[in-house]
């Protein structure tokens, strides 16, 4: 019987293009169920591979999705993508640093004292990474 860390070194999934790290070691699967797997796999990281070049990830919509571009820029696809983000960015820092500085007042026309931030999952990610 293989101890945790044996599956561990055996089944942890790590791939340099595109960086993806997977434990899978803790899951109950056998040796089959692997080899069944690894076309999907495959097709899985052909996906990823697309979608970081800015292949379009919703036809309906024609966008683009990366959202990791905004800790990154420079990985965007498109020069004008990596441009907007970083302006972005700057909008935002500058936009914070007025507020901090109360140059942009709250609605007593006083500095802001506190802030409260809704939301879930992705919808917090912005904010927090800010």
């Amino acid at each position: 019987m293989k101890t945790n860390w044996h599956r561990f070194s055996e089944y942890l999934v790590q791939s340099k293009e595109p960086e993806i790290q997977l434990d899978i070691s803790r899951m109950h699967f056998n040796e089959n169920d692997v080899l069944q797997l690894e076309p999907e796999m495959q097709e899985a990281y052909r996906q990823i591979r697309e979608l970081e070049a800015g292949s379009l990830a919703n036809p309906d919509e024609k966008q683009m999705v990366g959202h990791y571009w905004l800790r990154a820029p420079e990985l965007a696809p498109v020069r004008e993508l990596q441009e907007e983000i970083r302006n972005a960015q700057d909008q935002v820092m500058d936009f914070a640093w007025r507020v901090h500085q109360g140059s942009i007042p709250g609605q007593t026309g006083q500095k802001f004292r506190h802030i409260l931030v809704i939301g879930i999952g992705g919808s917090h990610l912005g904010p927090c990474f800010l």
